[in-house]
């Protein structure tokens, strides 16, 4: 009697591990949509970044990123409007290469369209030669510099893609997202010329130094973006 109560135990804890293991498999094939997806955030190029992403869903609810781009100068946004000064943040004066690595987590999964949060990554490597700038208003200062400097941070982002199917392995992408980022920035700076100008007029705060100084930043960036691209199913 023993035995035969051992014999019907084993069996009913092979039939449930069979169980969760064919419960395992299957919710895993179900969430298996193999995807690569080629994007450009148009947005951004219009700032100082060219930027592509490449991005790999080896599953239904799980993204996987990296990007490479490239800033250039862009005098159109050189004077940041919210900045105090450009001793403090220059603008768009700068170029060089961004790097990302992103995550990002399908919250809602539809035909046409899917709402996602995501983490990402981010380290730029920058500089500028023998530019031109000056802060204050009345009594104001124009200083020459170079400078070289290393940016790194992360993002926490909300966003959604939309698509329109071309075929049954491509289709368009539309993707906005936004959020919120902090980022901490070395900058190794050598200012070479200083002229001031004006009368009895308050000067700027923080003014330049003449010769070699490094400073560090840290602060919050506000992030969005809305990238054009194309989604791949493999």
């Amino acid at each position: 009697m023993i035995q035969q109560n051992y014999f019907k135990t084993k069996k009913v804890q092979i039939g449930f591990i069979f169980f969760i293991l064919h419960f395992s498999i299957s919710s895993l094939a179900q969430d298996t949509l193999k995807s690569i997806s080629i994007s450009f955030n148009i947005l951004q190029a219009c700032i100082n970044e060219r930027t592509v992403y490449m991005e790999y869903k080896p599953f239904r609810h799980h993204t996987f990123g990296v990007s490479i781009g490239h800033i250039y100068y862009n005098p159109a946004f050189e004077v940041f409007v919210l900045s105090p000064s450009q001793n403090d943040f220059p603008g768009t004066v700068y170029n060089g290469t961004v790097y990302r690595i992103n995550y990002s987590y399908v919250l809602e999964n539809k035909r046409k369209y899917e709402s996602y949060v995501g983490a990402q990554l981010i380290y730029r490597d920058m500089y500028y030669n023998n530019q031109y700038f000056t802060d204050g208003a009345r009594e104001y200062v124009e200083y020459w510099r170079n400078e070289k400097a290393n940016v790194f941070g992360f993002d926490f982002v909300y966003g959604r893609n939309r698509y329109l199917r071309l075929n049954k392995y491509c289709a368009l992408l539309f993707n906005t997202f936004y959020g919120v980022g902090w980022r901490e920035r070395h900058r190794t700076i050598d200012t070479y010329d200083i002229k001031w100008n004006g009368g009895s007029g308050s000067k700027p705060t923080d003014p330049p130094q003449l010769g070699n100084e490094t400073k560090t930043q840290k602060y919050l960036v506000p992030v969005f973006g809305l990238k054009l691209g194309f989604q791949f199913h493999i």
